[in-house]
């Protein structure tokens, strides 16, 4: 894992409807400070990386480039709420932005923006199906400047809108 990165950066639950189910097991039987709990943890997460790495096609980098993609990965993951573009997260990390975009195309296969906007719809998800915000609060929330725009992505992305992943997602 630290000499490569994967083929593409998102790895979507939805396929693995088995592992929806043990985070949704795993979620509602939690209990801090708790042995099996925390053994019970442990165990998914070994889960969750078998499937990451069977799906993902990891690659080797080079080491300078690994850890510029490593860095944006980071840096997308933590910002993605903000305002952002390549500009942006290339003043942040001190590089070229011209760099940076052809450093993660040519490993990720998948631009900046793009991965953003998985970042953004995941999130989204995530608040559709567990809070009661309205989609205008989650459009804000998650970084999508306009409501056209969270619905152009999200359809683009889940073949749906976010209306109609709410109704099918929340009990």
């Amino acid at each position: 894992f630290f000499s490569s990165n994967p083929q593409k950066p998102v790895f979507s639950f939805n396929k693995y409807p088995t592992l929806c189910n043990l985070v949704e097991e795993l979620m509602s039987s939690y209990k801090p400070n708790d042995k099996r709990s925390h053994a019970l943890i442990v165990g998914f997460v070994n889960l969750v990386m078998y499937y990451i790495h069977d799906d993902l096609d990891f690659f080797e980098t080079e080491k300078n480039d690994a850890s510029l993609i490593n860095r944006i990965l980071n840096y997308c993951l933590v910002n993605f709420r903000e305002k952002i573009s390549v500009q942006t997260i290339a003043e942040n990390l001190n590089t070229n932005s011209n760099n940076i975009s052809r450093v993660f195309n040519s490993y990720m296969k998948i631009g900046i923006p793009q991965y953003i906007n998985y970042l953004r719809v995941s999130e989204a998800c995530r608040l559709l199906e567990y809070t009661d915000y309205t989609i205008s609060e989650i459009m804000e929330e998650v970084g999508f400047g306009s409501f056209r725009n969270l619905n152009r992505v999200f359809y683009s992305v889940l073949g749906t809108t976010p209306t109609e992943y709410r109704k099918r997602h929340q009990s």
